[in-house]
């Protein structure tokens, strides 16, 4: 079973700019969000981890957990280098998320986005695969 599911997610995540999605669950089974793994670039062995959730479900854990669980599968199971994020700096929720898993804040971008006309500024947070077995512990 292991070498199937290691097998489809190679495969999904063959090239630069693909992407694993999914989705999230509570435990009545509803959908809740969405995680994302990005493979940002395969010879450096780096990838993205995005993320969006119903804001209804905002403060219960979820999302904590399912980035939790993201991350872990790039690092132990597909042997990524760095994992990172990047943030909308307004939204501190996402930010709470990621410094709660340890990753660290890399970069503060000014005014490198527009969305509906309105400037906005971008975090990049990252952790590298030995950092995140420091703090998560071994397999």
């Amino acid at each position: 079973m292991r070498e199937q599911f290691n097998e489809v997610i190679n495969n999904v995540l063959a090239d630069d700019g693909s992407a694993f999605h999914l989705a999230v669950t509570n435990e009545s089974e509803e959908i809740v969000g969405e995680v994302i793994l990005k493979l940002a670039n395969k010879e450096a062995r780096q990838a993205e981890v995005g993320y969006i959730f119903h804001p209804e479900h905002a403060g219960k854990g979820y999302a904590t957990e399912a980035v939790r669980a993201i991350i872990d599968l790039g690092f132990r199971h597909l042997d990524f280098h760095r994992i990172f994020a990047r943030l909308d700096t307004q939204n501190l929720g996402s930010v709470g998320v990621v410094e709660r898993l340890g990753l660290r804040r890399e970069a503060h971008l000014v005014e490198n986005d527009c969305f509906n006309g309105a400037w906005g500024d971008e975090y990049i947070y990252a952790i590298l695969s030995r950092e995140w077995n420091q703090h998560h512990g071994p397999e």
